[in-house]
Order: C-alpha cells, then sequence, then structure tokens
C-alpha cells in the first residue's frame, strides 16, 4: 500500500500545480493519472489565458490565475510557456457594445485594470485587423501559455521537490479508512492511504465523489481549434470577439 499526506488523483494542470505547491510546502505528496500527465483536456487546449470575456463569478478565480501563471514563469523558474502580452476584446457590431460596459464594471469590482480603445485606437494596436471592429477593451493581464508543456513541467518541478508519480492508475474508489484517519483509495492493481485527497479528474470527478456524497455539476463542451503554419511576427496580443479568439504563439503559429 502507497501512503502520503496527499493523495491528487488527475494529473491535469491543476493536479500538477497543487502537487508542486503542496511538494514546496514539504508535505509528502502522490499524485495519479489514468494516463500520463496533461494527457486530456489540460494538454490539448489553446492555452488563452483572456480575462476580458469571463463571467462576473469566475473572474476573482481567473484573475488569481494569472498571477499564479505568473509566479510560475518569472518567479519559480518553471518554464509554462507564459507570455503576459496583453489582449484586446473586440466588438465587430453596435448592438455588442454593451458587454464593454459589463467588463469595465466588472474589472472595477475586482479591481482589474482596462483600458477602452476607439476604431483608431485598436488599428494603432494591431494594423492587420479588420475594419469591421468598431471598438475594444484592453486588459494588460490577459496573455497565454503553452499547454503542450506547462503542467508536465510543473510536474516535473514538483517531482524533483519530493512528490511521487505513477501513470495507468485508474482509481476505482475511495472511502474512508477505518480508524477514521484519513481515506484508502483502489485502484485495479493498487492501494492508497493519504490524510487528504484531492480529486482533480475534471469531467470524471463525479464518479469518485458521488459516491462520498459530493455531487457536483459538470458539463462536457467542446471547442474547435485551428492552428496555423509558422509565420514571422504580426500579432502583439491575444485577440477575442464574442465569437472567438486568436493569438500568435512565440513559435510563430496563430
Amino acid at each position: 500500500m502507497k501512503q502520503a499526506e496527499y493523495l491528487i488523483i488527475g494529473a491535469g494542470i491543476v493536479g500538477c500545480s497543487a502537487a508542486y505547491f503542496l511538494a514546496k510546502d514539504n508535505k509528502k505528496v502522490m499524485i495519479v493519472d489514468r494516463t500520463y500527465p496533461c494527457n486530456e483536456a489540460s494538454g490539448v487546449n489553446a492555452g488563452g489565458l483572456e480575462l476580458l470575456q469571463q463571467p462576473p463569478r469566475s473572474l476573482p478565480l481567473h484573475k488569481l490565475s494569472a498571477e499564479l501563471w505568473d509566479q510560475f514563469q518569472n518567479k519559480e523558474g518553471i518554464d509554462v510557456g507564459y507570455h503576459r502580452t496583453g489582449g484586446l476584446f473586440c466588438i465587430l457590431r453596435e448592438e455588442d457594445l454593451h458587454l464593454l460596459d459589463e467588463q469595465e464594471e466588472r474589472f472595477a469590482l475586482n479591481g482589474l485594470p482596462v483600458e477602452r480603445l476607439t476604431k483608431e485606437q485598436v488599428h494603432e494596436k494591431v494594423p492587420y485587423i479588420c475594419e469591421n471592429v468598431i471598438a475594444a477593451n484592453f486588459s494588460p493581464m490577459s496573455g497565454y501559455s503553452n499547454p503542450l508543456k506547462a503542467g508536465v513541467n510543473i510536474l516535473m518541478a514538483a517531482k524533483k521537490l519530493g512528490a511521487e508519480f505513477m501513470d495507468h492508475q485508474v482509481i476505482t474508489k475511495i472511502e474512508p479508512a477505518e480508524d477514521g484517519k484519513g481515506y484508502l483509495a483502489y485502484s485495479d492493481n493498487e492501494a492508497f492511504r493519504a490524510d487528504k485527497v484531492l480529486i482533480t479528474c475534471g469531467i470524471r470527478s463525479p464518479k469518485l465523489l458521488d459516491p462520498l456524497g459530493v455531487h457536483i455539476e459538470l458539463e462536457e463542451k467542446h471547442n474547435m481549434i485551428t492552428v496555423t503554419e509558422k509565420a514571422p511576427h504580426f500579432i502583439d496580443y491575444t485577440i477575442t470577439t464574442p465569437t472567438l479568439t486568436m493569438k500568435q504563439t512565440a513559435e510563430g503559429s496563430s
């Protein structure tokens, strides 16, 4: 039986980040995954870290997220491919201008900087943008990371601090320990005991949480990502509209 203070189930970006900070705090950490680290949603997303389109309830978490990405890249020395470029939320129709007003209200409530741009100011920042853009908001805190290496590099840093990782561990059951101290978790070929369990399996989390009396509503959604070939640098910022987001990565693709 494997023993740890913390058992983290799911080695996506949340699980790997939790493992890093716990290991940094000298906790004994075991993290497991059903396949490989960041092999699903955490590794195949667009990497965008735009703030302007985030809804009111989650904006404080996105603010904290931006601070954590900056901490990983620039203070912890972990290459997560993070670039705080600043980002524009562009409006193409007059009937959507109210979205900019609502963004400014949300940002003010959360102490976040935002700047309203006229059509002319947008073209000064992004000369290649289409003539249909009539106004935009600009957030200096928006940016992007590289999902192909972010979570994996965080996990590698956690392992250097003493965290253990096991792949191909499909956890099928979690139960309180008989002595009332901690929990037991089981895969097909291993058993784990931990003082605390963090379930960070994304869309699969309810399968483990429901038997413990904890229910959360999750809805699976699939977005389309289009990646271009590499090109000379031409966009300095992330670009968002009510229907799409885009950016040019440090490698040159968009």
